[in-house]
């Protein structure tokens, strides 16, 4: 063994001596003193100095000398050329090591910091957390950053990417950005000075560009960009994909303070652009005090169409035309509207304002004509059939706006697997907030509206229908619109009645015996004599619209997650811990274009 170690240990002086005997027959050769004059020997003679001072372990060149390869030792601090590194380690089999070229650049790095560290290389300067880690590469001249890190300087034609990452202290970003004169161009999650910027604009072109100098000319720019002029802010969407601005308290514009407002209540603002459309958003309030903020839309001459998500209104403009407000209903019931003004090439002579109560005015300048519109509730006229249904509607409107989604939800508690015992155990909702999944929501709905049963009897599953059935309640299918046709499937889904629950059903396009053992199907026959095997889902409760129904969904939309629940994902994250919560509790349309609805109705009175 002895033998073995004292063979390693020659041979690596004899590693070491021959790189350095190379160097020095490559500074001292016949050519040297033109081949090495200036910054080439000034690398050289720096290379030698820090081997000699100990803090490389040994350096390797390229065949013809142009590239060095150094492996570090345990450094507080080393400058190579207009370099600076600090904190450098070995860590684990490995260590720190960096290849640079005659003229000082950095040419690939990966390197492993004990303590926080500033590192310039290659004009960038980055401050790296403890125990942090950046690998950089220049044949991509991309880097790599640990979490954390700040970016206080990118040079034209960097690109840096990873996650948490703080840039210029005024951007959050979980993705890619890359340099360049106009600016940052930058894809994934990204805040922007307290506004939440979501982007599928030419994603595979490296995303939205945030624009360095708000006076630069940008009318030749093909993609989505966004910057700051005097008193605002402005954004152009793009034709590839869209541009959403979701406003965060603590922006310098908009204020989303919550203040005054109770419970899960708070402060919603977005704005989605697709097309060619540009939106610019003012303060107003530091010009006049009073002020509300001005929101001023221009329609492409082209394709385009804009969305301003405010409270509860969805403002809708779509290829020149102003397609009033959408109201969201039950989804949208702990927003609040801010008061602003909005003018748009889509409302010639208009102004639209929102005012602190959830209404707006829409004022028209050339007749003086004035239309009030009050949103403070959708309050769609419902006659109840089932003194059940309405039960089950009733709980479960009620739920929404406090709910969110977790799978084995069931209100108060949930149930998850022991990852150790393969059991599930139960796990108490660790805040205000009720915790459903798709089928908890309406088998708590059941418990509701049948108080003298429980939650253990209403099966999680297809046998559901059979327990209802008892119950006095109907079961029937209805086809999809691939199916039955389009018009069809939309009229007999309009007709399904309040607090019915509806089972989705997927067509598995198998026979029974290929299903997996304990897994509940039906068997079917469609109108066109094909025999098929339905398999649930997912699970929703039927509202009252016309096209309205009451599901829990694994998505986090957060326009529509309850305010505690957000924050307490939120506090969760950031101890590096999962979110609790994992989507929301909503109400949305239905039309199956390939599934089946097996649908459970309520019994008549």
């Amino acid at each position: 063994m002895r033998n073995k170690k004292t063979i390693f240990f020659i041979f690596s002086l004899v590693l070491v001596f021959a790189s350095f005997s190379f160097f020095m027959g490559f500074v001292k050769g016949e050519d040297s003193d033109e081949a090495l004059s200036g910054e080439g020997l000034s690398i050289l003679e720096l290379v030698n100095s820090l081997k000699a001072e100990g803090k490389i372990s040994f350096f390797s060149p390229n065949e013809d000398g142009s590239v060095i390869t150094l492996f570090m030792k345990d450094v507080e601090s080393i400058n190579l050329g207009n370099n600076h590194l600090e904190n450098l380690e070995i860590r684990g089999d490995g260590g720190s090591t960096i290849k640079i070229d005659l003229s000082g650049n950095i040419i690939e790095a990966n390197l492993y910091n004990s303590k926080s560290s500033k590192y310039v290389i290659n004009g960038n300067e980055f401050e790296v957390p403890e125990n942090g880690h950046l690998s950089y590469w220049n044949d991509e001249n991309v880097y790599s950053l640990e979490q954390g890190t700040k970016v206080n300087k990118l040079a034209d034609g960097s690109i840096i990417r990873g996650y948490n990452l703080d840039l210029f202290g005024n951007i959050l970003l979980d993705g890619t950005c890359s340099s360049s004169k106009e600016g940052y161009l930058v894809s994934g999650d990204v805040i922007y000075d307290k506004i939440n910027i979501v982007s599928q604009a030419r994603e595979d072109e490296g995303g939205i560009l945030i624009v360095k100098d708000s006076s630069a000319d940008l009318k030749n720019y093909e993609g989505a960009w966004i910057k700051k002029v005097p008193g605002g802010l402005s954004v152009k969407g793009d034709e590839s994909g869209f541009v959403r601005l979701e406003f965060l308290e603590g922006n310098n514009l908009i204020n989303m303070g919550e203040e005054g407002l109770d419970g899960n209540k708070k402060r919603y603002l977005s704005l989605e652009i697709f097309g060619d459309d540009s939106v610019s958003i003012y303060k107003n309030n530091d010009v006049i005090q009073g002020l509300p903020p001005r929101i001023i839309h221009e329609s492409s001459k082209g394709f385009g169409k804009t969305t301003i998500m405010n409270g509860k209104h969805s403002f809708i403009f779509n290829d020149g035309e102003f397609l009033g407000d959408f109201d969201d209903n039950l989804n949208t019931k702990n927003n609040e509207a801010i008061p602003l003004d909005i003018t748009s090439t889509n409302l010639e002579n208009k102004i639209l304002s929102v005012n602190d109560n959830n209404g707006y005015v829409l004022y028209d300048f050339s007749t003086g004509k004035k239309l009030t519109f009050d949103t403070s509730s959708n309050g769609i006229d419902y006659n109840f059939n089932s003194d059940i249904g309405k039960e089950i509607y009733n709980f479960a409107e009620g739920e929404l706006g406090n709910s969110a989604f977790r799978h084995g939800g069931r209100g108060d508690i949930c149930f998850d697997r022991n990852p150790d015992t393969g059991r599930y155990v139960k796990i108490e909702v660790p805040t205000e907030n009720r915790a459903y999944d798709c089928i908890g929501y309406a088998l708590t709905a059941l418990t509701n509206a049948y108080p003298e049963d429980s939650l253990q009897d209403f099966p999680a599953d297809l046998r559901l229908s059979n327990v209802l059935e008892k119950k006095g309640w109907e079961n029937y299918i209805i086809e999809p619109s691939s199916v039955a046709g389009i018009d069809k499937t939309k009229e007999l889904v309009k007709n399904i009645p309040a607090g019915s629950i509806v089972f989705l059903m997927h067509d598995e396009k198998m026979g029974a015996g290929s299903l997996i053992k304990g897994t509940e199907y039906a068997e079917y026959i469609n109108s066109e004599n094909e025999k098929l095997t339905l398999v649930l889902g997912h699970t929703l409760i039927r509202g009252k619209g016309e096209n309205n129904f009451l599901n829990a969904i694994p998505s986090f939309d957060r326009e529509y997650l309850p305010k505690t629940a957000l924050e307490y994902n939120e506090k969760m994250i950031s101890q590096n811990l999962p979110a609790f919560f994992q989507g929301v509790v909503r109400e949305g349309k239905l039309v199956p274009e390939n599934d089946y609805l097996l649908v459970m109705a309520p019994p008549g009175d």
